[in-house]
């Protein structure tokens, strides 16, 4: 059974067109994996917050949200690992 994958607002989408192209290609791979596991090899809890899930994309990473009872994987931030955690 899959999940479905949506964006929290248009501006994680544009977070994700802005990155480069090889990048944006695989971390939209990754956030497709996400439909069939949204708790796939390499994902962490983070710890701050208690709902926040995040998967890595080279020097990128995908922060997420799982919502279980909908069988939902909301995609809340994209971003360089340097920055991303800003704000969270």
């Amino acid at each position: 059974m899959t999940w479905r994958v949506s964006f929290r607002n248009a501006d994680v989408v544009a977070e994700l067109e802005d990155l480069p192209e090889p990048d944006r290609f695989r971390a939209s791979r990754k956030i497709g994996s996400l439909e069939e596991d949204p708790f796939p090899p390499g994902f962490k809890k983070l710890k701050a917050r208690h709902p926040l899930y995040r998967i890595r994309s080279g020097d990128y990473r995908i922060v997420y949200a799982v919502v279980p009872e909908d069988r939902l994987v909301v995609i809340t931030r994209v971003g360089h690992r340097k920055d991303i955690y800003r704000g969270v």
